[in-house]
């Protein structure tokens, strides 16, 4: 049993599946600072999702790096300060006329 939970864990570390309010969503890998993350977007609201293994990483830091990947995947700035935890951060997009 225990073996079972132990794959399980390591199936469930490198997953990028999206919030369902992000699936079909073309996803785009980024890199800042080390943290490497999966970014998706939709309808004026981005999700990205830390894919990078990193020991403990800090939530502050998470929250910037993961703003600053969702920067440079749409080419938008964010409404605010991006949300969530050292695994997904989300955010709202202002982004310029197309």
């Amino acid at each position: 049993m225990t073996r079972w939970l132990a794959i399980l864990a390591l199936a469930a570390a490198g997953c990028d599946s999206p919030s369902p309010d992000f699936m079909g969503a073309p996803a785009t890998r980024v890199e800042v600072a080390g943290s490497t993350f999966s970014v998706r977007a939709r309808d004026g609201r981005a999700e990205a999702i830390r894919v990078s293994r990193e020991w403990r990483p800090g939530r502050s830091e998470t929250l910037e790096r993961g703003g600053e990947a969702i920067r440079r995947a749409t080419g938008c700035e964010l409404a605010g300060p991006p949300e969530g935890d050292q695994a997904i951060v989300t955010a709202v997009l202002i982004c310029p006329p197309q």
